[in-house]
């Protein structure tokens, strides 16, 4: 578990932690949100935590934000809602599988990718690109 030390008014330092912390991290799965603390913890159940934020603060819209929360203002600040006063929130729009993984293939390692390239499925009419001619590069 990694804690937050930093000013829990200051919403661009908090942020800036999310970010830095959460890349360390494997997929965010749920946000949880008490009377005390905050809580976002990711699929292997890893946690960033952030004490003393919590409803009433403009900062926790922001993180919620952040994360691709959808909320309503009311309803968040409102600890009663539930009986223990505990909130989750589902994570998994914005921090879908895979999303520290994903790598850029240039064009010149894979041609094939490239506008107007034939279709890899071998037959000259597979996919919406088979009308298309081939355009071949000139230069070397």
């Amino acid at each position: 578990m990694v804690v937050y030390t930093g000013s829990i008014e200051d919403s661009r330092e908090l942020i800036q932690f999310l970010r830095r912390e959460a890349e360390k991290l494997r997929n965010l799965r749920r946000l949880i949100v008490t009377r005390e603390k905050t809580v976002v913890r990711d699929v292997n159940g890893d946690e960033l935590e952030f004490p003393g934020l919590t409803y009433g603060s403009a900062v926790l819209e922001e993180l919620l934000r952040e994360l691709g929360v959808i909320f309503s203002p009311q309803a968040l600040h409102n600890p009663n809602a539930t009986p223990d006063g505990v909130k989750e929130f589902r994570l998994s729009a914005r921090w879908t599988w895979g999303h520290e993984r994903v790598m850029l293939v240039s064009a010149a390692r894979a041609p094939s990718l490239t506008l107007g390239a034939r279709p890899a499925c071998g037959s000259a009419t597979c996919g919406s690109v088979a009308d298309r001619p081939v355009r071949q590069s000139t230069a070397e």
